[in-house]
């Protein structure tokens, strides 16, 4: 059974108001002087919930790779802490080459400043806050990311591939590591850090930002694919991404503001997208390469309807609470 008691709210300063927090509740939850809570608001009632410290809060943590012969762990080390939301890190390593791999990767990294402690020894200070970590930003800026390799895939299919979309590719990848390995990052700590994305679905949010990332990965692919079989031009396979690409701005509008009749206006353009594809794919008008992107195209459609459906279930459900308020 919950205790409750009546504790007396007192005024500090001219507008604050303050009330104590029971000593046995704290003492429960391991709550001291200097820690941080999360106060959320639900009407007329206030969850607090206590930061608690895990693994990723520690202040260093120091890893001994000179066991290792793998080049690949040499090189995952940084990012993995670097995900699992550690802030400072000391990796050692056997000898100058890893060392040139960590300080690279790093420089993929947003808020890593690396630094050489001694024969093959690499600091790493990670200086990005996660409380501070805006989910919205994040979404926003995968969605541009995502769009302008639509672009640029629509490109390749219309134009052919050329070194001048190689350049413009391997930047926006790099962009997008960033962004994902940040988002990753915050993924294992946002549980533990501030809620302050006011007006947002964080459940959602986190799955629309996950499912970005996954069709970040197929785009990838089926650009360097489609570079590989020398696709020929194709400009009606181009107009079928290009109208795909108009939904991407969409999602991430709606992980914001969940809407059933936009999440239903998507899964109908998807939806149209899908029978044109797959009537070219049954008509044989498409080359080797034509047939790769429009099937990865299809399993970029399927992420696309998840999100919808993901987005209308949470749009319904708010509708529900509205009808009941």
């Amino acid at each position: 059974m919950a205790a409750v008691e009546v504790r007396r709210v007192q005024r500090l300063g001219s507008s604050s108001l303050i009330v104590t927090l029971p000593h046995s509740w704290a003492k429960s939850v391991g709550l001291k002087a200097g820690d941080s809570v999360i106060i959320a608001s639900e009407g007329r009632t206030l969850r607090i919930t206590p930061i608690t410290k895990s693994v990723g809060d520690d202040e260093e943590v120091s890893l001994d790779l000179r066991k290792y012969r793998e080049p690949r762990i040499m090189s995952l080390a940084l990012p993995c802490l670097y995900i699992l939301g550690y802030n400072s890190v000391e990796l050692k390593l056997p000898g100058e080459l890893p060392k040139m791999a960590v300080k690279r990767l790093a420089s993929k990294l947003i808020g890593v400043d690396v630094a050489e402690e001694g024969e093959g020894v690499v600091t790493a200070k990670i200086l990005v806050d996660h409380g501070r970590v805006n989910v919205r930003f994040s979404i926003k800026e995968l969605t541009n990311l995502t769009l302008k390799q639509f672009r640029l895939l629509a490109s390749t299919v219309r134009e052919g591939y050329s070194s001048g979309l190689e350049v413009e590719l391997r930047e926006l990848n790099d962009e997008i590591y960033r962004i994902r390995s940040l988002v990753d990052r915050y993924l294992h700590i946002y549980h533990r850090s501030p809620v302050t994305h006011q007006n947002l679905n964080i459940p959602l949010a986190i799955s629309i930002l996950v499912l970005l990332s996954l069709v970040n990965s197929i785009i990838q692919d089926t650009i360097e694919v489609t570079s590989k079989l020398n696709a020929k031009p194709d400009h009606q396979l181009a107009s079928h991404l290009d109208d795909l690409a108009s939904v991407v701005p969409v999602i991430g509008s709606l992980a914001f503001s969940p809407s059933v009749k936009r999440a239903l206006e998507t899964l109908e353009k998807a939806e149209g997208v899908k029978k044109a594809l797959e009537t070219l794919i049954a008509g044989e008008a498409l080359d080797k390469a034509g047939v790769v992107v429009a099937s990865k195209t299809l399993d970029i459609i399927k992420i696309i309807q998840i999100i919808a459906y993901a987005v209308l279930c949470v749009g319904l459900l708010d509708g529900v609470k509205d009808v009941k308020a």
